[in-house]
């Protein structure tokens, strides 16, 4: 029984069987000593798509993502700029709550030093009433 493993470079090969006939990168690899297979396999599937990318092979290819969660948020271009956006952003967030607990915290202050004052006076009147 032969058993075939169906990955992503194999599909590749199979499917663009004409247009790689000529190039290195189709072979099986094995791990070495010093990389992972699935790191060979990666530079290898690479190397094979721009190969067919180089001939105009790919012009009827439409690569789409199956999940979307798996894709980076922002394109390689923009990912400094819109990291920095989002972080501003979370900061923004972070400090409106800091400054809404601050005026809190400044008005039962307020509140406190009212009543304090109050029960002074109170205290007071009464110490100079029971003379």
């Amino acid at each position: 029984m032969l058993i075939i493993r169906l990955t992503a470079k194999n599909l590749i090969v199979t499917t663009f069987s004409a247009n790689v006939a000529d190039c290195g990168l189709k072979a099986e690899r094995r791990k070495s000593s010093t990389r992972e297979i699935h790191e060979i396999e990666l530079e290898d599937i690479i190397g094979l798509l721009d190969h067919l990318d180089q001939r105009c092979k790919l012009n009827a290819v439409q690569f789409v993502a199956v999940n979307l969660a798996r894709l980076p948020k922002y394109g390689p271009e923009k990912i400094n700029i819109c990291c920095l956006a989002d972080k501003q952003a979370d900061m923004e967030v972070k400090l409106t709550g800091l400054y809404q607990q601050v005026e809190e915290f400044s008005q039962s202050k307020r509140q406190l030093r009212k009543l304090f004052n109050k029960n002074l006076m109170h205290f007071k009147h009464r110490s100079h009433s029971s003379r």
